[in-house]
């Protein structure tokens, strides 16, 4: 019940998908107009805001209107490709620094007509709200899970950290990787089980803010550890968007910890930064 209220909680506050949540209510406000909003919402966005600012605009929760365009977030996938027109207009309303709060974080507003989407930043929250309730019922050793979002606390019952696995894009349910960790959270970000098709191409759900459109890369997904889910939610989106060369060189000079798999003509390649590879299970003897 602890974990349901949290889920709840976020759901009524920042859903895209609901009619009565929040975060319509604001996406439906006139520009400039400051809104109440309850202290989840504020808190999300200020860290949205916050991570924005940090990954120099790869990540952006104002590209709501370009994720529906392109038939996310429960906009209908396009006949076509939509016309260069249509994103440079939506484009044009787009930037981090036009959402606003309050000196006290009690109210939200939007400077131009652009669409709030939190949902790269929203689930990593209510992981993080869900284990804090748990913990505060005095659960001091859990593992979290939801929908790829993972946070663990303490340790397994033998003693042992516990052990996370990050899916292979090759082998849905399969493994690339197997990690061991106490006291972090782990979010994935990632192509291959989110797409649309639009005449005979795919696309990929991510959407890069500078030009609007999916990513082109070749990168099929970006595992981060951080210390919050929220932040390794958000972070694993900002380094998908950068795409592997950007990607390596930001994550590098900010020592994230984080786990990119490719697509290369032989099938897929991998590399790493920060501490990922040391908190790789070994095989026990």
């Amino acid at each position: 019940m602890l974990t349901e209220s949290a889920f709840a909680r976020v759901d009524a506050a920042m859903s895209s998908y609901r009619q009565d949540s929040e975060l319509t209510r604001f996406n439906s406000t006139l520009p400039r107009t400051w809104l109440a909003v309850s202290g989840d919402l504020a808190r999300v966005a200020h860290a949205a805001i916050e991570l924005a600012r940090f990954t120099e605009g790869a990540f952006d929760p104002t590209v709501g209107a370009l994720v529906r365009l392109w038939g996310f977030a429960g906009g209908q996938p396009p006949v076509r490709v939509p016309a260069e027109s249509h994103v440079r207009r939506l484009l044009s309303e787009t930037g981090w620094g036009n959402l606003e709060l309050d000196k006290r974080g009690l109210s939200m507003r939007r400077l131009s007509d652009f669409s709030l989407d939190l949902s790269a930043i929203a689930k990593g929250y209510a992981v993080d709200l869900a284990t804090q309730s748990l913990q505060a019922a005095g659960c001091s050793h859990l593992l979290l899970e939801v929908g790829g979002e993972v946070a663990v606390r303490g340790r397994r019952v033998d003693g042992r950290p516990w052990v996370l696995g990050i899916e292979s894009p090759q082998s849905l349910g399969g493994l690339a990787l197997a990690l061991e960790l106490s006291d972090a959270s782990v979010a994935t970000s990632g192509d291959y089980r989110n797409q649309v098709r639009i005449g005979d191409k795919v696309f990929s759900h991510t959407i890069d803010p500078a030009t609007g459109r999916p990513v082109t890369h070749n990168l099929a997904s970006v595992s981060v550890i951080a210390e919050s889910t929220m932040r390794a939610d958000a972070l694993a989106t900002a380094l998908n968007v950068m795409g592997p060369k950007r990607g390596r060189a930001f994550a590098e000079a900010h020592q994230i910890d984080a786990y990119f798999i490719l697509r290369v003509d032989s099938g897929y390649d991998s590399f790493a930064t920060g501490r990922f590879l040391s908190l790789q299970k070994r095989t026990r003897q």
